[in-house]
């Protein structure tokens, strides 16, 4: 990622912290980073991304880098204790650099929280109501960094 990217996406996200959150003390910060499914180490050089959010404001913004250009992804929330069931948080498209910068409203902090492309899920967008995780394709997902 050159430099002037990395300001722009700083920049975004430190204004959209300000707004959504009233630059309240009360974000949080959860990186996600892509995996290598054979080791379950990090690889950033196939994906990272940084979820800020708020539980006291329920709501949140999302930057995130080294993806597929012009797909479309899902934010999506693993249940704890369900296999293939979660929660669509959004729905966004990479730009032609395989960048997000996308922000919005949500209130079920916890598990696990996944950048999955969307063709692998099957639901609708922020509904509360579980969302099924149709396919495993692991090398094209971001993991979270530690459990909510």
């Amino acid at each position: 990622m050159n430099s002037n990217k990395i300001i722009r996406n700083a920049v975004w996200l430190i204004v959209t912290n300000l707004i959504l959150f009233g630059g309240s003390l009360h974000a949080e910060q959860l990186p996600m980073i892509a995996k290598n499914p054979a080791t379950w180490q990090p690889e950033p050089q196939s994906g990272q991304g940084l979820l800020d959010f708020s539980r006291q404001q329920n709501s949140f913004a999302f930057s995130a880098d080294h993806l597929q250009p012009h797909r479309r992804y899902a934010l999506i929330q693993h249940r704890p204790g369900h296999s293939k069931s979660g929660y669509i948080i959004v729905v966004f498209q990479s730009d032609v650099q395989g960048c997000i910068t996308a922000g919005g409203q949500w209130n079920l902090w916890q598990g696990k929280i996944w950048l999955v492309p969307v063709k692998d899920v099957r639901g609708e967008v922020g509904d509360h109501r579980p969302d099924q995780l149709t396919r495993w394709n692991p090398h094209q997902y971001l993991f979270e960094d530690h459990l909510l």
